[in-house]
């Protein structure tokens, strides 16, 4: 519990490591980590089909420009809070295609 895993947008795939920290799962995606998505193992139970749903969430955010993983923040940068409610998730995609980064948004 607590640990982190990078799973791939393109495919869902990880590298079956967990890291300490989201800023070490960052760190070892060498460069790449742009193109992957974060998540923290905790004590809640996740759907194959809630999966699904986080990782599109990502892919989505992904191609409205949301690029915040940073290797060189001692956290690994900035995250971004997914809503919870459709219309809300829709509102937020949509503000991140108008450039607007704060919707959401924590560090």
């Amino acid at each position: 519990m607590g640990q982190w895993f990078a799973a791939r947008l393109a495919d869902g795939t990880t590298d079956d490591t967990l890291y300490a920290s989201r800023r070490a799962a960052i760190v070892h995606q060498h460069h790449d980590e742009q193109f992957y998505a974060y998540f923290r193992i905790m004590p809640t139970y996740m759907s194959v089909c809630s999966a699904a749903s986080v990782l599109r969430w990502h892919r989505e955010a992904y191609d409205a420009g949301f690029r915040l993983p940073d290797p060189d923040d001692r956290r690994g940068g900035p995250q971004m809070i997914r809503r919870l409610r459709a219309e809300d998730h829709e509102n937020q995609i949509a503000a991140l295609k108008t450039g607007f980064l704060g919707f959401g948004y924590q560090n």
